[in-house]
């Protein structure tokens, strides 16, 4: 009869360690939850960027004057407006505590890159903007040409190291996602985009 209870015990104790096991593996596992607003405004964002195999900035055309740049997001507010960049506030439907920036950048008063800044202290904050933008990434984009997604999965620890994903277009135009951090904590995601290399050696 001892034996029998000491049997029952040891066995329920192997129970026990294995669905505590099992508990600890799976919680580390979970998928991210991202939230509907997040998903479709990162949608909404990488649609437009990616183009019939090419990349695109503000849906404008390559190398378009500065000028013509201004006239086009003349209703939003320029936050900095130099020689060689204008910035403006993000409009994307996000939460309020991730700061949006989109930079415009020229040579020879000509577009020629541009970025979108995404920026947060919170750190579970930017783990789902990972995600949101990596499920976006995988459904509509091509293979990266250098890196692969899985940087997007722990977005945070990617952008302690500074990591960075990048995709050529047919016309060499070229996106890089570069994730980032900071001195004043702050997370960044930043989608920067560039004209087709012929195209910039034209302006030199």
């Amino acid at each position: 009869m001892r034996n029998s209870k000491k049997l029952l015990f040891c066995m329920l104790s192997f129970v026990c360690t294995l669905l505590i096991a099992s508990s600890c593996t799976n919680s580390g596992n979970h998928p991210i939850k991202v939230n509907t607003s997040l998903s479709e405004g990162v949608n909404q964002l990488l649609v437009s960027i990616h183009q019939n195999e090419t990349f695109v900035f503000g849906e404008l055309p390559w190398l378009i004057s500065k000028e013509e740049v201004i006239q086009q997001i003349e209703r939003m507010e320029i936050e900095i407006d130099d020689i060689d960049r204008l910035v403006v506030e993000g409009k994307l439907s996000l939460d309020p505590a991730i700061k949006q920036h989109v930079i415009y950048k020229f040579e020879n008063e000509q577009l020629v890159s541009g970025e979108y800044w995404f920026r947060t202290t919170e750190k579970d904050q930017f783990d789902e903007l990972g995600s949101a933008i990596k499920d976006v990434l995988i459904e509509v984009f091509p293979e990266p040409s250098s890196t692969n997604l899985d940087a997007l999965d722990t977005a945070t620890v990617s952008a302690e190291q500074h990591e960075s994903i990048m995709w050529q277009g047919s016309d060499r135009s070229n996106m890089q996602v570069n994730l980032l951090s900071n001195d004043a904590s702050e997370y960044i995601l930043q989608i920067q985009l560039s004209s087709p290399v012929a195209e910039r050696k034209s302006l030199q």
